[in-house]
């Protein structure tokens, strides 16, 4: 009886192995450490990579050092391996702002402008001029902060060539200053030729007086032998 008891037990052991071994299978772990997943959040698209495993869960480190545990079982851990594995890898290592773009953003306190300081698994980061740091994903927001830092140096640029002025002053004073150009290019034309003919009327009227007294010169000294004729 004792040795049958003895083997009911080993019988009971060995069907408590053969659970943990169907356990084990269950847990089986389908995807490596290192594995990088995409998701998306309330401000854009996030690349992570799978940091460790245990007990079905996954545990993902995003670019900005965050964490975030998923369970593996789940349709939506799958789709965002899918999704990281559909992105291609030059689009990984390469941003398309390079570091040094400059951005421009207005915060609660106002405007600031920064420098893309860092590139790292579809993440930028930006240091601002007061010294601190922002994390940005590629899309929209990333693109509005350079646009306006090109649209910034573009009026600043304007603003020092014109002294402050608006776009429209500048095209009205440019108009301005031709219109003014042209006048005074007319005048001094018109002036010119003003003063060529009074120079040619100076110079008839004096050549006009000089044969007058050419001719009287003459007179004079025709009368002169006259009068000596008569004398002698």
């Amino acid at each position: 009886v004792d040795d049958g008891g003895t083997d009911d037990d080993d019988t009971d052991d060995d069907f408590d192995d053969d659970d943990d071994v169907v356990d084990n299978d269950d847990d089986q772990q389908d995807y490596e450490i290192g594995t990088l997943v995409y998701k998306k959040f309330h401000d854009g698209w996030w690349l992570g990579t799978i940091v460790s495993y245990d007990d079905g869960q996954y545990t993902v480190q995003w670019a900005d050092d965050t964490t975030d545990t998923y369970d593996g079982d789940s349709d939506e851990f799958d789709q965002m391996v899918q999704d990281a594995a559909g992105i291609p890898s030059d689009m990984i290592d390469t941003p398309l702002y390079a570091i040094g773009t400059p951005v421009y953003k207005e915060f609660e306190d106002g405007w600031y402008r920064g420098t893309v300081e860092s590139y790292h698994q579809l993440m930028y980061t930006v240091l601002w001029e007061d010294g601190t740091k922002s994390n940005y994903v590629p899309g929209d927001e990333m693109d509005d902060i350079v646009d306006a830092a090109s649209a910034a140096s573009t009026l600043s640029f304007q603003q020092g060539q014109s002294g402050g002025m608006s776009t429209a002053a500048i095209l009205f004073l440019s108009i301005f200053l031709l219109i003014l150009a042209a006048v005074f290019a007319t005048f001094r034309v018109h002036r010119a030729r003003q003063r060529k003919t009074m120079t040619a009327q100076e110079v008839k009227e004096l050549d006009l007086e000089e044969n007058n007294d050419l001719n009287l010169q003459q007179e004079e000294e025709e009368q002169d032998g006259i009068h000596k004729g008569v004398l002698s």
